[in-house]
């Protein structure tokens, strides 16, 4: 079974179906494999690994392509909403939910998630809040020092 190592035991491999795994979101999954040569994983860490790292640009590309579509079109309704929103509370609000979502990226790495939709859904969330702060300061900036004498 690709993905999947035994702990710090040598000699022993993980096997399992050649094929996916398929089961039901929010249903439990018992994986079907078994330690060669036979041995009892009682006392023994199991953890998920990446192992084929020759993807890992195109992964990485998935997620910046899904962080600069979702800033570009938050560009886009920011300066929209933010005409019409206090400007400070805005700015507050937004620059605050980007630090959450920006703690859940962090998260996925403290709770071992390996999935790449938990990834770009925090991509593509922390790309449209990030941009409510450019309008914000252009504002705020502007309104610090007033109309132009010319």
């Amino acid at each position: 079974m690709s993905g999947v190592q035994a702990g710090q035991v040598k000699g022993v491999e993980v096997v399992g179906p050649d094929g996916p795994v398929v089961g039901v979101a929010g249903e439990d999954l018992v994986l079907p494999c078994f330690l060669r040569p036979n041995t009892s994983a009682v006392d023994m860490d199991v953890v998920w690994m990446i192992e084929d790292k020759s993807n890992y640009k195109q992964l990485l590309g998935a997620m910046d392509y899904s962080f600069l579509c979702a800033y570009a079109v938050g560009m886009y309704l920011s300066g929209i909403i933010g005409e019409r929103l206090p400007i400070r509370l805005y700015l507050t609000v937004g620059m605050i939910t980007s630090g959450l979502f920006t703690c859940l990226f962090g998260f996925g790495y403290i709770y071992n998630i390996h999935s790449l939709g938990f990834y770009i859904f925090i991509q593509v969330a922390n790309g449209l809040v990030q941009t409510t702060g450019w309008p914000s300061v252009v504002t705020c900036i502007g309104n610090w020092f007033g109309k132009g004498r010319g």
